[in-house]
C-alpha cells in the first residue's frame, strides 16, 4: 500500500541507521512500520527514519527519534530514548521503563498536541527532574512515572493534572506544576487563567476560614473559578536519603480549617486535601456543579457527609464532619479513594455517577 515494513534485523551491531525508503523494482517505498518484537541487541543504538508510523514492542539500548517524525504509535521495552521532543504526531506511547540519558533531566512531550495515552509502567524508574505533558493527554497508566526521587510534572491545566494520580504509587508524592496562561492573586489565592476559566493553583495566606470566590477578574474580564488543582493542600511524600519523608504541601500552608468553595467549581483535583489534617469542614455553595472528584481528593481524618445542614445536625457526630451544605451531588466521576473516610454516615444521592472506582 505504498509503504515498506521492516521485517527483521541481525542483532549484534552497535548502531543501526534505518533508511527513509527502500527501492523495489525501480520504485521507492518509505519505511512506515516494523515487525513486532524486533530485537536489535542490548548495546545497539537505533536511528529511526522520519517516515516510520508505528513501532511494535521493539527493544534496543537506545532509540533516537528524528526531526519531522511521523510516528503515531510507539511500544518499546527497557530502552533509552532521545529526541522525544520530535514526537509531534504520536497518539499512544506504550512501554516499560523507558528513560533518558542520566545527564538529561527533562522529558518534554508538551509539543505533541495529539498525545492521548501513556501506558502503565512506561517511564518507571526514570531519572528526569521535570516532565512536560500536553493538554491533549486523556489517560496515564498505573505507575507510569513511578520512581524513587523527587521530580515535577508540568501540565497546562487542572484536567490533565487529575489524570496523573495513578502514575505513582502514592499520589501525594507528585509535584504538579500547572503552567501556561496568565495568573491573578486574590487574598493570597493564586489562580491560573486559561481557556476562559480560572483554576486555583496555590495559597500563600494564613486564614483559618478560606472562601474560594465564584470568579476572578483580570484586565477588566471576569473568569469563573471552575477547578481546584491536584495536591493543593495535601502533604506530600518525598524521597530523602534512602527513605520517604512527609512534608507540607508546597502550594499552601496548614492554617485553613474551613474551606468555602465557590459556586462554579466543577472539578476537584486528586489529593487536593488528602493528608491535610487541619481541615475540618468544607462548604460548597453549589455542590450540584461538581462534575469530577479526583482520586483521594478528601482527607481521611474527618467523616464525610453529603446532604444538607439540617440533615447533618440530626446525626450524632462525635468527630468533625465534612458535608455539602445543600442539595445532592451531581458528579459523574469519583476517583479511587475519593470517598474513603473513617465512616460514611450517609450518601443521599448521586444520580449521575457513571464511574466509581475502588473503595
Amino acid at each position: 500500500e505504498g509503504g515498506a515494513k521492516l521485517l527483521s534485523v541481525t542483532p549484534g551491531a552497535s548502531e543501526y541507521r534505518l533508511p527513509e525508503v527502500v527501492a523495489y523494482e525501480g520504485v521507492e517505498y518509505p519505511i512506515v512500520s516494523m515487525e513486532a518484537d524486533l530485537y536489535f541487541g542490548t548495546t545497539a543504538t537505533v536511528y529511526l527514519p522520519a517516515s516510520l508510523v508505528k513501532i511494535a514492542n521493539a527493544q534496543a539500548a537506545k532509540f533516537v527519534f528524528p526531526v519531522g517524525s511521523k510516528l503515531e504509535w510507539i511500544q518499546l521495552t527497557e530502552s533509552l530514548v532521545e529526541g522525544e521532543e520530535n514526537l509531534t504526531e504520536v497518539e499512544v506511547i506504550q512501554g516499560y521503563r523507558l528513560h533518558g540519558p542520566d545527564n538529561k533531566k527533562t522529558l518534554n512531550l508538551a509539543n505533541n498536541k495529539k498525545l492521548r495515552s501513556i501506558s502503565e509502567y512506561c517511564f518507571e524508574d526514570h531519572t528526569y527532574s521535570d516532565i512536560y505533558l500536553p493538554s491533549s493527554l486523556e489517560s496515564v497508566g498505573q505507575y507510569a512515572f513511578e520512581t524513587n526521587h523527587e521530580f515535577t510534572i508540568h501540565v497546562p491545566n487542572a484536567e490533565v493534572s487529575q489524570t496523573l494520580l495513578t502514575s505513582v504509587n502514592d499520589p501525594s508524592s507528585i509535584r504538579i506544576a500547572i503552567d501556561g496562561g496568565e495568573s491573578v492573586e486574590i487574598d493570597g489565592m493564586i489562580f491560573a487563567i486559561q481557556d476562559g476559566t480560572a483554576t486555583m493553583t496555590k495559597y500563600t495566606g494564613n486564614a483559618q476560614t478560606l472562601a474560594i470566590p465564584d470568579e476572578v477578574e483580570l484586565d477588566g474580564n471576569s473568569y469563573p473559578v471552575t477547578a481546584i488543582r491536584s495536591n493543593l493542600f495535601s502533604a506530600q511524600w518525598v524521597y530523602e536519603t534512602d527513605s520517604y519523608e512527609l512534608i507540607p504541601s508546597p502550594y499552601s500552608n496548614n492554617s485553613v480549617e474551613k474551606l468555602i468553595i465557590g459556586k462554579n467549581v466543577t472539578l476537584i483535583g486528586g489529593s487536593s486535601f488528602h493528608l491535610y489534617s487541619a481541615l475540618k469542614d468544607i462548604e460548597f455553595k453549589n455542590p450540584r456543579a461538581l462534575v469530577s472528584v479526583g482520586e483521594k481528593a478528601f482527607p481521611d481524618t474527618a467523616d464525610f457527609f453529603v446532604g444538607s445542614v439540617e440533615e447533618a445536625v440530626q446525626l450524632d457526630r462525635t468527630v468533625s464532619t465534612m458535608y455539602l451544605v445543600s442539595g445532592n451531588i451531581r458528579a459523574s466521576s469519583f476517583g479511587v479513594g475519593a470517598l474513603y473516610v473513617k465512616s460514611l454516615y450517609l450518601l443521599i444521592s448521586c444520580p449521575n455517577v457513571s464511574s466509581l472506582l475502588g473503595r
